[in-house]
């Protein structure tokens, strides 16, 4: 039997699609920075505690911010995490800015359900936000689960040991090669639950 105790989530594609127009964020920071990166992702690595990492987030903090009216809940997330709460410990991790997330938790009315909210004003990578979130919360990794939409956020978890699953709303499973230990895929939200009661009663594994 696992006992998982501490539940991390991803914000945008995981909650809520913050309609960002991502292909004018970019080519404003490229214009304004003078950098012809390919991944966003690598680039705030690359920058990560700079004067620039901060310039750069404010930048896609302006295209962000006109998205939040259009803010979109998915899979009735909100009373998804709000049952969860009751049950587990509840963190939250996103590249969204901290002024993002905490304004869409605020519109959703859960943010009182997450314990610990890691954005990338505190760390620009998901695999060092993870790290954050256990060393403040103090679970181990086997009793940790962390739940997003994208490859990274597999990766990042398993990297850590921790369990995970996978929203795979856009058929990326599939580039998984083999089936893969302490990794679930599910298509939305509403599955997540039949996952944990699944992993009381023995070990998971993907495929």
């Amino acid at each position: 039997m696992v006992k998982i105790k501490s539940l991390i989530f991803d914000l945008d594609e995981t909650l809520v699609k913050l309609p960002v127009d991502w292909p004018s964020a970019y080519e404003e920071v490229r214009k304004r920075t003078g950098r012809n990166f390919t991944s966003f992702l690598n680039l705030l690595a690359e920058l990560w505690n700079t004067d620039e990492y901060r310039k750069v987030s404010k930048i896609i903090e302006s295209f962000e911010l006109y998205a939040l009216d259009n803010v979109q809940v998915l899979d009735n997330s909100k009373e998804i995490i709000l049952k969860l709460s009751g049950k587990y410990s509840l963190s939250l991790v996103t590249l969204q800015g901290r002024r993002i997330a905490e304004e869409v938790l605020r519109k959703l009315g859960i943010r009182k359900a997450f314990k610990q909210v890691i954005t990338r004003d505190d760390a620009a990578t998901r695999l060092m936000q993870l790290q954050i979130i256990l060393e403040k919360t103090g679970f181990k990794p086997e009793e940790t689960m962390v739940i997003g939409d994208k490859l990274n956020d597999v990766e990042s978890a398993l990297k850590l040991k921790c369990w995970t699953v996978l929203i795979d709303r856009r058929n990326r499973a599939e580039l998984l090669k083999k089936p893969v230990e302490k990794l679930f895929i599910i298509k939305n939200l509403n599955e997540l639950e039949e996952v944990l009661h699944s992993l009381k009663q023995e070990k998971g594994l993907s495929g």
